[in-house]
């Protein structure tokens, strides 16, 4: 994507960060950093590398692993499922 692709998904309230390079912890703090410079925002959710929580997404309002589910309540914001597209009517692996 270029610059202005990401600016975009940012002034639609659609960007989130994720691992910089999956390797530390610093790596939410580094991809976040990027994203801010591009932008001009800090990114408010994370998706976690691999889709395991771990240290690092305190300063994040949401973050995201892989588990797949549906969220009934906001109690645990750093630890919410997300819902695979493939999954969805017309995604590859909906029946």
């Amino acid at each position: 994507m270029s610059a202005e692709d990401v600016a975009e998904l940012e002034r639609r309230g659609m960007l989130g960060a994720h691992g910089y390079s999956h390797d530390t912890r610093d790596d939410f703090t580094r991809g976040a950093a990027v994203l801010e410079a591009l932008t001009g925002s800090r990114p408010r959710t994370m998706s976690y590398p691999y889709g395991r929580p771990g240290l690092g997404a305190e300063s994040f309002a949401a973050a995201f692993t892989t588990e797949r589910k549906v969220n009934e309540t906001l109690d645990e914001p750093l630890l919410l499922g997300r819902l695979d597209t493939n999954d969805l009517p017309g995604g590859r692996r909906a029946n």
